[in-house]
């Protein structure tokens, strides 16, 4: 993962080993959390984040509850 600038420039980056191994779209959330929370221990705000997966994007804006590991992670 990795912060911009408001000019567009690297600013920050991190990486991540998430065990035990899992899907694609449970490890892409388990990601954005770590990155939503690594944020907020920085203290940054007005902060705009990119997601690369149409299936979070649509998880995180539906209605009904997803009760299985991929909506526990991306419903946090």
């Amino acid at each position: 993962m990795y912060i911009k600038d408001d000019e567009g420039w690297y600013a920050l980056a991190r990486t991540l080993w998430i065990t035990p191994l899992c899907t694609t779209k449970v490890g892409k959330s388990l990601g954005s959390l770590q990155a939503i929370q690594w944020v907020h221990d920085l203290r940054f705000d007005n902060v705009d984040f990119t997601l690369d997966s149409k299936k979070m994007i649509d998880n995180f804006h539906k209605e009904s509850i997803d009760v299985t590991e991929f909506g526990a992670v991306c419903g946090v």
